[in-house]
């Protein structure tokens, strides 16, 4: 049985170098155009989130930047004034906010609870004066 196995092992192994020998035969002008294309994959990878990523810091930043009583314009439109920040931290790191409580309208009271992520803009004081 033991002999068995040494002989199918072998002959195994002398059609693995055999496909090998063919395979190295039969690389052409083709093998050039593999690695160019290769190498230009690997390229569009590294620098493809080059941009989400920034454009994530400058949310996160513009988010950690409103306090209380900051106006904002939330990404459906409804402008307000911050009163309330939610914030969160996970693993003892720096908290971020997760939810916003905005006065929307002064006269009447109405507040409205915004997820952080839905905050399009913050008015600065000059943009406030030109309206």
């Amino acid at each position: 049985m033991f002999h068995e196995i040494q002989l199918l092992a072998g002959q195994l192994q002398y059609v693995l170098l055999a496909q090998e020998e063919a395979a190295a035969d039969a690389q052409g002008p083709g093998q050039g155009f593999l690695i160019l294309l290769l190498g230009f994959m690997v390229f569009m990878f590294m620098f493809s989130g080059r941009g989400a990523k920034k454009r994530r810091n400058e949310k996160n930043k513009m988010l950690n930047s409103i306090g209380k009583y900051s106006e904002v314009i939330t990404i459906g439109g409804l402008c307000g004034t911050v009163i309330e920040v939610e914030e969160t931290s996970v693993d003892g790191e720096e908290p971020y906010p997760t939810h916003f409580l905005i006065e929307v309208d002064s006269g009447s009271g109405s507040r409205i609870r915004v997820v952080a992520e839905f905050i399009g803009r913050v008015l600065e004081a000059d943009d406030s004066e030109e309206s």
